[in-house]
């Protein structure tokens, strides 16, 4: 159903306090400002970060959520605008 726009939110498994992350789900895919902390909780999540870039993730691109180590990261994807 391309174009259709659906507010949602991601609550942070980690957070005590459930912060909770809104997102926007466009035609399918899942924008977020904020990512939330990566855990095994959004293990294979996939967002496009619309937040403003910093030195951990730039504005437009794609990053799932994958196992590194011990750890979970949010992982740049090459599929980019």
């Amino acid at each position: 159903m391309a174009g259709v726009i659906l507010q949602g939110v991601l609550v942070d498994p980690a957070n005590a306090k459930g912060k909770v992350y809104q997102v926007t789900i466009v035609g399918g895919g899942m924008q977020a400002k904020e990512l939330p902390e990566a855990a095994e909780a959004y293990e294979g999540i996939i967002l496009m970060y619309t937040g403003e870039t910093d030195t951990d993730f730039t504005h437009g691109y794609f990053y799932e959520c994958v196992k590194s180590g011990s750890s979970y990261v949010w992982q740049q994807l090459d599929v980019q605008p």
